[in-house]
């Protein structure tokens, strides 16, 4: 039966073939990067979203 190779085990193994160093993934500056552009996200859409709230729907509808 055949084994699944991940995209990230082939890519490490030509990596290493190729320079006969191990291919490091930096995890923290990934991780970091995914997280501050969340908290960016929830930040800019926070202010609108409670001005929002405070608009009663029917007069939301009422202007085109």
């Amino acid at each position: 039966m055949p084994t699944a190779v991940t995209g990230s085990e082939l890519i490490g193994a030509f990596y290493t073939f190729a320079t006969e160093e191990t291919l490091g993934i930096p995890w923290q500056s990934i991780l970091l990067l995914a997280g501050g552009t969340y908290l960016f996200s929830v930040v800019v859409t926070a202010f609108p979203a409670w001005q929002a709230t405070r608009i009663y729907p029917a007069e939301a509808l009422r202007y085109e």
